[in-house]
Parts: C-alpha cells; sequence; structure tokens
C-alpha cells in the first residue's frame, strides 16, 4: 500500500466533520501558539486544508469554513477561543489513530516561516499530550503511516 492510499484510508475512518475541525482547530492552535499568524503559518495552514481536500469523502467548502472561523475566533479572542478549540481536539480525537493522524497533519504547521520555534513546538507537545500521543510518533512524516 503506498503513501496516499494509507493516508486515504486513514482520512475515510474518520472523514466526519468533526475529525476534520479537529484537524483545523489542531493546526490553528499550533499557528496561533507564537501569539499571531505568520505569513508562513498561513501558507502551511492551507496546504493542509488543500492536502485534506485531495479527499472526495472531505467536503472541501466545509474544511476552508473552518479555518477561516477558527483563525478568526483566536484573532478577536484567543483566550476564550483556544480552549474550546482545544476541547474539540480532544473531544474528536477519541482514538489513538485518530489522534496521531491529526497531529502529523499539524505538526506541518511547526517552524513555518516568520514563527517562533519554540512555541509553536510546545503547543505541538502540548496537544500531543493531551490525546495521549507521543511527539516523536506525532512528529513522524505522513509515509510512516504505511508502516
Amino acid at each position: 500500500m503506498n503513501l496516499l492510499d494509507k493516508l486515504r484510508s486513514e482520512i475515510e475512518r474518520y472523514r466526519s466533520k468533526g475529525f476534520v475541525k479537529a484537524v483545523v482547530a489542531a493546526c490553528a492552535l499550533v499557528a496561533f501558539a507564537d501569539g499571531g499568524l505568520s505569513l508562513g503559518e498561513r501558507g502551511r495552514l492551507d496546504a493542509v486544508v488543500r492536502e485534506l481536500n485531495r479527499f472526495p469523502e472531505i467536503d472541501a467548502r466545509k474544511a476552508e469554513q473552518y479555518l477561516r472561523e477558527y483563525i478568526a475566533a483566536l484573532s478577536a479572542d484567543w483566550a476564550t477561543a483556544a480552549p474550546a478549540l482545544e476541547r474539540k481536539v480532544v473531544r474528536e480525537c477519541d482514538s489513538w489513530k485518530k489522534a496521531r493522524t491529526a497531529l502529523r497533519l499539524a505538526h506541518n504547521v511547526v517552524g513555518a516561516p516568520g514563527s517562533e520555534l519554540g512555541k509553536t513546538a510546545r503547543e505541538f507537545e502540548r496537544l500531543c499530550a493531551l490525546v495521549n500521543v507521543a511527539p516523536d510518533v506525532a512528529r513522524r512524516p505522513l509515509d510512516a503511516l504505511a508502516t
């Protein structure tokens, strides 16, 4: 099974809108960990959404809508929005494999140009702890899903 087939099967299993919301929420939380959204972070967020959109099981418009909503909420009131998005990640990543897949996608945002690597990495690790996925497992590239 090649990488794309493996990723497709993982996403098909979790194709509910809740899982997509959790992926986008985790990515947004990592991106905003340094207090704002750099152009590089926005580019990485858009890349994750484009990757999700490659799968017909996922409503591309909804994924983009969730991203816009989460960015607006975090920009307007981070103190209120961040805990709500965190709860969404925890609630929707109710299995280890869902959590691993969501965080592997979110890891793409860590270290984006214009971001503070230490802060985004710490947020990524904090999210890993919340859903009981070891950061070293979630940092593995998506091609590791084939193993």
